[in-house]
């Protein structure tokens, strides 16, 4: 990473530390990151900040790849038997084009993007299995897709959320086929662009560059007014 030298006199440095502190700012070193950060956002094309966020993409898939399988085995050991199974719907038949609409806004999940898929379309309950009706056993059930902005592809299942007459609420997945998730990822995309004003890929582009501006910004000041680091609290 680039580093960039600035002269200033010993007891300049003093006050302005002194100064940021007391308006809670942090260091000078974490002042001028955020500074150069929303620099390089204002100044540099949209084109350019793109260009390098596909190359850093890049670099971090093959630094994941290289890391291979280990991790991810890992992963799956530190999780097992930790949570309760997730229940599945096989459903009836597999979506059609015809069972896929979108109803209220787009919302934002952490790296996901939430549709609420349209309750007022008859055949999607009886491709998923379930049913719309609130007086049924199980009562109500509201389905969801997200979007996954880590990956750019839809997720591989759907939440079906059931809220019954009693309050009571229980959750359902539905597993997608990559034929079913090929149907979602158009309309996910034009229904994307008419609620928030992006495309699915502008999505996933804002997404990565906010996620890496903000992995360059230092962490709080933990420097004294001399400059040296603070002990940690005991």
């Amino acid at each position: 990473m680039a580093e960039i030298t600035l002269h200033l006199t010993d007891a300049r440095m003093e006050a302005l530390e002194q100064a940021l502190e007391e308006e809670g700012l942090g260091s000078v070193e974490d002042f001028m990151q955020d500074y150069l950060i929303d620099l390089f956002t204002e100044k540099v094309p949209y084109e350019v900040q793109v260009q390098i966020q596909k190359q850093l993409d890049a670099e971090r898939q093959n630094a994941q790849r290289d890391s291979g399988e280990a991790g991810e085995k890992a992963e799956t050991a530190a999780l097992s038997g930790q949570e309760a199974p997730a229940k599945y719907t096989s459903g009836s038949r597999p979506l059609r084009a015809e069972d896929i609409g979108f109803r209220d806004d787009v919302l934002r999940y952490d790296n996901c993007l939430n549709f609420k898929l349209d309750p007022d379309i008859p055949t999607l309950y009886e491709a998923l299995g379930v049913h719309d009706d609130i007086e049924k056993p199980g009562g109500l059930y509201n389905a969801y897709a997200n979007f996954d902005l880590e990956t750019g592809k839809p997720s591989d299942h759907l939440e079906l959320a059931a809220c019954s007459r009693d309050g009571g609420e229980d959750t359902l997945y539905y597993r997608l086929s990559a034929e079913e998730q090929a149907l979602l990822l158009p309309e996910m995309d034009e229904y994307c662009q008419q609620r928030r004003g992006l495309s699915l890929e502008e999505s996933v582009q804002q997404y990565a560059m906010n996620r890496d501006l903000e992995r360059e910004r230092k962490p709080q000041n933990t420097r004294g007014k001399t400059g040296r680091r603070k002990q940690p609290e005991r």
